[in-house]
């Protein structure tokens, strides 16, 4: 109340001096709106003050177009206070591919004056794009502007200091590091450009990012000194899009790729980062994180750990997903992307996971990097990888063995083979392993594991491996209480397993083999066998190579243990 009344007096000065009218909220030139997601609509105000000259206005009259074509008209009686008189408007606009234009007029008893023209107004969504060189996306080799530059994905300001607070038809192609006014980044506006051609809305995109800046500086100060974080919040907020943002892009991580940092040291910065968007974003749906790809002359292994702190927040932070960047091919300087193999693919594979994600798009098999859920070793020189998506089809190119290190061990990938949704890795030598690392590629877009879009896969660090058991005992509590064992041996096994288990009293067995999937393989006769220590043999020849469970139950008690079938 206090900020209004401060306004109003102001206004009174200023329309005393100046004019009949004040406005202290009017749209501009181009503006966009937010639109309401249940309505498909946006709302336009108009809000100021009137002084009663020698001929006072008794009307504002508010007329609206679409596309030049008139359609209604707003009207407002005027009662005036001590020679002021406020009017108010609210003016819903369709979200669509159309232009709307008010004309406001001041009516007195003789005639109509046209106080102002509005036009270019349009309803529609906002999305922000913030992190390092990337993310600003500039033009480097081809245009995004001449296929993807439409009137209707715009921009308000720039992610400069100081910028022109305007509405601009949004540039893919602005340099200057994003300080062009209306830069929206390469891949930006291809990606507004097929959710425009998707949804037939408008689109804005608010670019904050800044090449070249670790993530303490995306962060909001807390010393109260204006910053880039408060930078981009003042644009959202004077925009009107501050609690209507549908989504945030993350593509940061070159710059804390240094040795000596750690998974959780970036993890905690974002954190903090993301909990203060939430804070100030009120309104935004989902989170987008573009894992970054190695090169710009970091080191291999501290890129691979934000790849690592990259895949653990995607996971760990409700309604996220990230994009890998593995498999795009760099521009010559091994850091950025040209437009056609680099921005406008990053444009083109982020579209179909905002179009499911945002607009609830049916498509969903194939649009996602491959992710790798989890990693079995099923041989002594076998690792299988698990895909998050088992639906999907994966593509394995030769070279790619070279990008995988396991850790701790001068071993080697030496192989990779598609087998359904999963990938068997071979190695060079026969162990144990605990953790497995994917780097991803360096220089050029191959090879790579990719799926049937042709995205490459999630990058990984020190990735547990889950071993099958290499010792031949396993104790488990049988339902009596009582600890057994069961002593499977040899392992690996090639034809012959054989038992060894004790019973507490004579009982019927029952013996089976299911594979890692759950499915059964093989069942024995069921038998009876007496009390104290037993043997068993089972002929596994026509088994498939991999890792196995072997269940043994009795009325009163159960084992399980695994083995490998070599």
């Amino acid at each position: 109340m206090k900020n209004f009344t401060c306004l109003f007096l102001f206004a009174v000065i200023y329309i005393q001096a100046t004019a009949q009218v004040f406005f202290y909220d009017v749209p501009i030139n181009k503006q966009i709106v937010p639109r309401n997601l249940s309505t498909n609509k946006g709302t336009i105000k108009i809000n100021g003050v009137v002084y009663a000259s020698n001929s006072p206005y008794t009307k504002i009259e508010v007329m609206k177009f679409r596309n030049n074509v008139f359609q209604q008209t707003y009207i407002q009686t005027l009662t005036y206070y001590s020679q002021f008189a406020l009017f108010s408007f609210t003016i819903p606009v369709n979200a669509e591919l159309a232009n709307y234009k008010l004309e406001i007029y001041g009516v007195t008893a003789t005639s109509n004056e046209l106080i102002k023209t509005v036009d270019s107004l349009a309803a529609g969504d906002a999305f922000i794009i913030q992190g390092q060189s990337n993310a600003v996306a500039t033009k480097l080799r081809g245009s995004s502007n001449k296929e993807n530059q439409n009137s209707f994905i715009r921009v308000w300001g720039s992610a400069g200091s100081s910028y022109n607070h305007k509405w601009f038809i949004a540039d893919g192609d602005a340099g200057d590091a994003g300080n062009n006014d209306g830069n929206a980044g390469q891949w930006g506006l291809r990606l507004a450009k097929r959710l425009l051609d998707s949804q037939h809305i408008p689109i804005v995109i608010f670019n904050g990012a800044r090449g070249g800046k670790p993530i303490s500086f995306f962060q909001e100060s807390n010393t109260g000194v204006a910053n880039n974080y408060s930078h981009l919040l003042d644009r959202v907020t004077e925009s009107g899009f501050k609690n209507n943002i549908r989504a945030i892009f993350w593509y940061q991580g070159e710059s804390d790729s240094n040795p000596g940092n750690s998974v959780s040291a970036y993890k905690k910065r974002f954190f903090q980062l993301y909990a203060d968007w939430k804070n100030d974003y009120k309104g935004f749906q989902h989170l987008y994180i573009i894992q970054i790809k190695q090169s710009c002359f970091s080191d291999a292994e501290a890129s691979t750990i934000i790849q690592e702190a990259h895949r653990q927040l995607a996971q760990e932070i409700n309604n996220t997903t990230i994009f890998a960047t593995n498999g795009l091919e760099h521009y010559s300087d091994q850091c950025h992307y040209g437009y056609s193999n680099g921005y406008k693919k990053i444009g083109d594979y982020l579209f179909p996971l905002v179009n499911r994600d945002i607009y609830y798009a049916d498509n969903t098999d194939n649009v996602a990097s491959p992710q790798v859920k989890k990693i079995i070793q099923t041989a002594s020189n076998k690792l299988t990888l698990y895909f998050k998506n088992t639906s999907d089809a994966y593509f394995w190119e030769a070279g790619t063995e070279n990008d995988f290190v396991i850790n701790n061990t001068t071993a080697k990938i030496i192989n990779g083979i598609v087998n359904g949704s999963t990938i068997v890795l071979t190695m060079n030598k026969n162990l144990q392993v605990a953790s497995l690392s994917f780097y991803g590629h360096t220089v050029g877009g191959s090879p790579c594991i990719r799926n049937l879009s042709g995205e490459g896969m999630v990058g990984f660090y020190k990735f547990h491996v889950s071993s099958p058991l290499y010792s031949n005992t396993l104790k488990l509590n049988g339902s009596t209480g009582n600890n057994y064992k069961l002593n499977i041996y040899p392992v690996p096994a090639h034809d012959n397993l054989f038992l060894q288990y004790q019973l507490s009293q004579s009982s019927v067995v029952s013996i089976s083999v299911v594979d890692i999937t759950g499915n059964k393989v093989l069942q024995l006769n069921d038998s009876n066998h007496p009390s104290g220590i037993n043997q068993s043999h089972i002929n596994i020849s026509a088994l498939a190579k991999g890792v196995y469970v072997l269940k043994l139950e009795t009325a009163s008690t159960n084992f399980i243990g695994k083995f490998i079938k070599e």
